[in-house]
Order: structure tokens, then C-alpha cells, then sequence
């Protein structure tokens, strides 16, 4: 699978991702490619809001036999995937508030990061995260240019980016959610002006 710069994944692997049904290289691929692509987490996003609902739905079906479901639940598997997704899961969330359904299968809370000294200023040794899990970031501004959006990216102790997004800050402070986790190392996370000039770098320390 080649995802580059202006790519992105299509409805079957997204699919297939959401499933668990990619495999080998096409996995490492689109993982690698989720990391920087906010664009692809927002689908990922959607797809599995998809496949939950469409799971309860089967779940009702199968419970209820003679309800005259199975039709409805057919015509919904052709419908477009995506452009159903968002309609789909609240029609779930509003049945199983209805029936007193236990609970939806979440997704794990962020762990959240407040990143204060920057790269030199405390060492990489001083913050740490856990690997491979969601992530909020919380970026302390004292000193920084004042803007409403900054450029938010994380690099690798080799330089090589692997997340980026536009950030608004609010309160003196900076906020990004980080959907995939990353691997245990050395990461800094950078922050940039709207002239691409570099404003502040902060430290980061991943751990298993």
C-alpha cells in the first residue's frame, strides 16, 4: 500500500483496518500514514462508529427474529459506509438508551501530557507517556508568541515527523488530541508560526 503526501486510505482499507483484517505491510503502511494524516483518523473515526452500529443492529435482529428487521438491516449494508456512519450511531446510542443495553464498547481515554520546559531546559528524562496509547498533550505558552493557531508537530529523535495539525490556543495554553499511540523512544514536539518559523520545542520521553 503507498499512502504519500496527498493520499489517503479508501473505504476497504479502512474497512479492513477497522475489522483487523490488514495485515503485513499494508498494515505497518497505514498505520505509519494514520500517525500524520488527521484527515484518515477522522474516517478511521467514522468507520468504526459504522461497524458498532451496524453490529448492535445485528445483535437486536438476531434477538428479535419476527420483528421484520432483516430487510431494513440488508438495504443499510448497501448504503454508502461513510456517509452513514455519523446517522447510524446515534440511531444505536437512542435503541440502547431505549432497553437499557449495559454499555457501548468505548474507546481508552487519552492519557493526558502537560508539556512545560522545552527541549534543553529540563531534559527528555523529566516527561514521560505511555506507549501506544491515545494521547492529550497539553502545551504550557508562557513566553511564546501570541497567535490563534499555531503548527503542532511531533518528530522522532531522528527528525522525522509523525503527527501534525493546526492547534487554536486558548488560555494561555495548547491542547492535541493524538488518536494513535506511538511506539516507546524519543519524540520532541514542535511548535511552529504561520511563517513556518520555529517558536518553541518541547521534550518527550515514550515508555512502555
Amino acid at each position: 500500500m503507498a499512502l504519500g503526501e496527498g493520499r489517503h486510505a479508501d473505504e476497504d482499507t479502512l474497512e479492513r483496518y477497522s475489522r483487523g483484517r490488514l495485515r503485513g505491510p499494508d498494515n505497518d503502511a497505514f498505520e505509519e500514514h494514520l500517525l500524520v494524516c488527521e484527515r484518515c483518523q477522522n474516517a478511521l473515526a467514522s468507520m468504526d462508529s459504522y461497524l458498532d452500529a451496524m453490529r448492535i443492529a445485528s445483535a437486536e435482529e438476531r434477538r428479535d427474529p419476527q420483528s421484520g428487521k432483516a430487510p431494513w438491516i440488508e438495504r443499510l449494508f448497501q448504503m454508502p459506509k461513510l456517509a452513514w456512519a455519523f446517522g447510524l450511531a446515534a440511531a444505536a446510542i437512542l435503541i440502547l438508551a431505549g432497553i437499557g443495553y449495559p454499555t457501548l464498547r468505548r474507546a481508552p481515554s487519552p492519557a493526558v501530557v502537560v508539556l512545560e520546559a522545552n527541549r534543553g531546559a529540563g531534559g527528555i528524562d523529566g516527561i514521560a507517556a505511555p506507549a501506544r496509547k491515545p494521547l492529550e498533550l497539553v502545551l504550557n505558552l508562557n513566553g511564546v508568541t501570541v497567535l490563534r493557531t499555531y503548527r503542532l508537530q511531533i518528530v522522532d529523535a531522528a527528525g522525522h515527523a509523525q503527527f501534525q495539525s493546526e492547534v487554536a490556543a486558548q488560555d494561555g495554553k495548547l491542547q492535541a488530541t493524538i488518536r494513535k499511540g506511538f511506539q516507546a523512544g524519543a519524540y520532541f514536539v514542535r511548535l511552529y508560526g504561520p511563517n513556518q518559523d520555529l517558536l518553541r520545542e518541547y521534550a518527550l520521553r515514550i515508555a512502555n
